[in-house]
């Protein structure tokens, strides 16, 4: 797959909860960062790693119906990002 890698847009740090991801996982207990970035997809066959499970194409009219995000990072950092491509 290749795609085109803009520039950073939103940072956020957060605990995994255990409760959340499970106690065996990884990431239970631990801080995680994340640095959210602009970009497009070129072209290719599109493949996720085995820490995923699924990948699905949303847009500013439909993501807060698709997204499952209990945590709330996802859905905070797609709000920013929409807010920007209007700004």
């Amino acid at each position: 797959m290749i795609i085109s890698v803009g520039k950073p847009f939103l940072t956020k740090y957060f605990v995994m909860s255990k409760e959340s991801i499970g106690k065996n996982h990884r990431n239970a207990g631990e801080l995680s960062y994340l640095v959210y970035y602009t970009g497009s997809y070129v072209s290719g066959e599109i493949q996720i790693s085995d820490e995923h499970n699924s990948y699905m194409w949303v847009d500013k009219d439909n993501y807060q119906r698709l997204i499952n995000d209990s945590l709330g990072n996802t859905t905070k950092a797609l709000e920013v990002y929409f807010f920007l491509k209007e700004s």
